[in-house]
């Protein structure tokens, strides 16, 4: 069976990769895409994926980084890992379905799950969701086992297991709620097998092994073991935030928003919020009261969520009842990505995800043939057998964790994990309704009526079970409207994809690509304020200004096209106009870091060095991400002596902004040279220079740094070498002034050699 399961999953993911090549995004990570694949490329260069606490949980850019140690950072790789994870999850999935319901629902399970078009989705896109449910599953199996055993270690086993989970997505916490239980109903249920009758036939002489304090202390002390396994995963990443930052932040710092966003007043706009201007608005909300630490704005979201629900507890409520709605409704709620507007360029999806009306394939059908699962299964409530408590398993894996997302806010790709486990109810339905209606009268030896009442009581399971499954399906197709219901992803998609283009390079690929979101949107406001930063960076001013004026007047006012009416007057030459432009681009939002660097640059150009660094300081304190303000703070420290200040700066902008050998060559210099010997840091020059010189070649000015940094690190004799290929190299550049200058150092440093020796 798992051969055949892993031959059909290998055949979808081969079919889909080869339909994904049309896609926009098939070679271009975009958003938490790209956020994943720049920390997987840090950890693979063996650097920090955070300097602080970690904003996202680290498991899945961990991992992805250390597959690119071996083969190097490539979308390609990642796509492979994807896809073995894909195959993986059938896999286990089929195997767990065969452990607690056999061979048929096994297969059923597997074979569902590996044409399960939301997961055909998401198994490409380079998020954490597949990897959850690879995980997930691998738990149960580990559960299942512990159930079984009956031995510590394996409850252990499976805790950390529970562990590595909840490093991938916190959701998988409910895990541990539901091991709890499973560990207190295990200690006092009877184990099945070949053994169970001399177990039985021991337990007369015992009676405390059943039940009493033999079956309580059995249970605590499988509980301890679990807890113990997820306490050895999970507290090494806690100790690790806290040494990063100084705060006590269990695993990662989003948690707080995640709450807030789907818990608030004005839950509408915080659940439609874009990336981009508008949701960095909303993430540096907690900066205008003074919160500044990652873990502290958690807690402050976190507060301020709470605090609405219990001063609206009747708000409160109705939320929770909508989404509750929502987390079982057919349709696939988008995040930042669409499996509908996928379909566009997918015939593999175009088959396995659709919606008529507000029924949605394939959720509703799963989830209808759930609930006939759930109805015919029968799981006795005392469960006193093993199997009845792990029969039961798939329920509370399916409730709990679809509450837990409902706690927060619903997306498809949140609610994924619990498909495999749907599908596998629906198997178990599909199956018990099968033989429920082959086997229909009295068994032999029965009497009439004894037989009669039996073939009464199925027929009235089977009819509970298709009322059940009505139900449900009715349940599943309630109209909702959601917030994205008026966004349009796939000017979306390409919106984003032009900005991944136009950030590596590709100006021409950019502008077709916000070209092609505009004719998804004609009205889209960040595409034409995107093709407008493009043509002024082309130095086509009157173009420019030509996107900025169809912006709809509402929208004139944001921050972003005030930005960029005052890049345009600067273009244009008209100073005192564009700075007018910015200081509104700040009133209007005062968190607003582009403003405050188009601020400081403008000051820096004129001369006015105080008004600079206090323009540039702003941007940084609120969430510059490109660096470039934190490296021109720099640069005005340094000048002023200030160095470990302008070393602190440097160190910020040189992580965030793409590598400039300019500035690591600056930088370098300063770490290798600096007066205040307190500052210098000859190990982070020596990297910096050479990374420098990888991307300039054999430069002059950069073996001149180099030269510095070895020698600073003691490294004398790699110092005169890279001074003696730097004299060349300048000489062959036939730069006369530089040669002679490189090599009196050259001399210098042997004299001071000699004279040491």
């Amino acid at each position: 069976m798992s051969v055949v399961v892993a031959t059909l999953a290998v055949a979808v993911q081969a079919v889909y990769l080869l339909d994904l090549r049309d896609s926009p995004t098939f070679d271009v990570p975009i958003i938490d895409e790209r956020t994943y694949f720049d920390q997987a490329c840090a950890v693979a260069r063996g650097e920090r994926m955070s300097e602080g606490v970690f904003w996202q949980p680290p498991l899945f850019p961990y991992l992805l980084g250390q597959v690119f140690r071996l083969s190097g950072p490539s979308v390609g790789v990642a796509r492979a890992l994807l896809a073995v994870i894909f195959v993986i999850s059938c896999v286990l999935a089929a195997r767990l379905g065969r452990r607690v319901f056999g061979g048929t629902v096994g297969w059923l399970t597997g074979a569902g799950l590996a044409f399960y078009g939301p997961f055909i989705f998401a198994s490409q896109e380079l998020l954490p969701a597949s990897l959850s449910v690879l995980l997930i599953l691998l738990s149960k199996h580990l559960l299942v086992s512990a159930i079984r055993g009956r031995r510590a270690w394996r409850w252990g086993v499976f805790g950390a297991s529970v562990g590595v989970a909840v490093l991938n997505v916190p959701n998988a916490g409910v895990l541990a709620v539901i091991g709890m239980f499973a560990a207190a109903v295990a200690g006092r249920s009877r184990r099945e097998g070949r053994d169970s009758a001399p177990r039985r036939a021991s337990s007369l002489g015992n009676p405390a092994s059943l039940t009493g304090s033999g079956a309580f202390l059995r249970a605590t002390g499988w509980a301890g073991a679990m807890l113990a396994g997820l306490a050895g995963v999970v507290l090494p990443v806690t100790v690790r935030n806290w040494r990063a930052s100084g705060e006590w932040v269990w695993i990662a710092s989003n948690g707080g928003i995640n709450v807030y966003i789907g818990n608030n007043a004005d839950v509408q706009r915080t659940l439609a919020a874009r990336p981009g201007p508008e949701w960095d608005r909303l993430v540096r909300a907690p900066l205008l009261e003074g919160v500044a630490k990652h873990g502290a704005q958690s807690t402050w979201f976190a507060r301020k969520a709470w605090a609405w629900a219990a001063e609206h507890p009747g708000a409160f409520a109705a939320g929770l009842v909508r989404k509750a709605v929502e987390v079982v409704n057919s349709r696939e709620i988008p995040r930042n990505s669409d499996v509908y507007a996928a379909r566009d360029t997918s015939w593999v999806l175009t088959g396995l995800v659709w919606r008529v009306g507000s029924a949605g394939f394939p959720w509703a059908a799963a989830g209808a043939g759930a609930a006939i699962g759930i109805a015919l299964l029968g799981v006795r409530p005392r469960m006193r057998r093993t199997a009845d408590l792990v029969q039961a398993l798939p329920i509370a894996v399916v409730g709990l964790y679809l509450a837990s997302v409902a706690v927060f806010f619903v997306s498809a790709r949140y609610r994924l994990p619990v498909a495999p486990f749907v599908l596998m109810l629906a198997a178990v339905g599909g199956v018990r309704m099968r033989s429920a209606r082959r086997g229909g009268g009295a068994g032999v030896g029965e009497g009439r009526c004894g037989g009669n009442k039996r073939a009464g009581r199925k027929e009235r399971r089977i009819r509970s079970a298709i009322v059940a499954g009505a139900a449900a399906l009715v349940v599943t197709c309630l109209p909702i409207r959601h917030p994205t219901d008026d966004i349009d992803f796939r000017s979306e998609t390409w919106r984003y994809v032009g900005a991944e283009r136009f950030v590596a390079g590709d100006v021409g690929g950019a502008e077709a690509a916000f070209q092609t979101a505009l004719r998804y949107d004609p009205t889209s406001v960040d595409a034409l304020l995107e093709l407008g930063r493009l043509e002024l960076s082309r130095g086509d001013v009157e173009v420019a200004e030509g996107f900025l004026n169809r912006i709809p007047r509402e929208a004139a006012e944001s921050p972003e096209a005030l930005r960029l009416s005052g890049d345009l007057a600067s273009a244009r030459g008209r100073l005192s106009e564009a700075e007018g432009y910015y200081q509104r681009s700040v009133i209007e939002d005062p968190t607003y870091a582009s403003g405050y660097a188009a601020l400081g640059a403008l000051c820096l150009h004129q001369g006015r060095l105080w008004d600079a660094e206090r323009w540039l300081r702003q941007a940084v304190e609120f969430g510059d991400r490109s660096g470039g303000p934190a490296i021109r703070l720099g640069d005005l420290l340094a000048a002023d002596g200030r160095y470990a200040e302008a070393v602190r700066f440097y160190r910020r902008g040189v992580s965030l902004a793409p590598p400039d050998a300019a500035v690591l060559n600056r930088v370098a210099w300063l770490l290798a040279t600096c007066p205040d010997r307190d500052v210098r840091d000859a190990e982070t020059a020596v990297d910096l220079a050479e990374a420098a010189l990888r991307m300039t070649g054999e430069d002059p000015g950069v073996l001149g740094t180099l030269a510095a940094a070895y020698a600073e690190s003691g490294r004398r004799a790699d110092a005169e070498a890279a001074l003696a290929r730097g004299v060349r190299a300048a000489e062959l550049r036939g730069d006369a002034a530089t040669a002679k200058a490189l090599a009196d150092r050259r001399e210098r440093m042997k004299r001071s050699s000699g004279g040491g020796s």
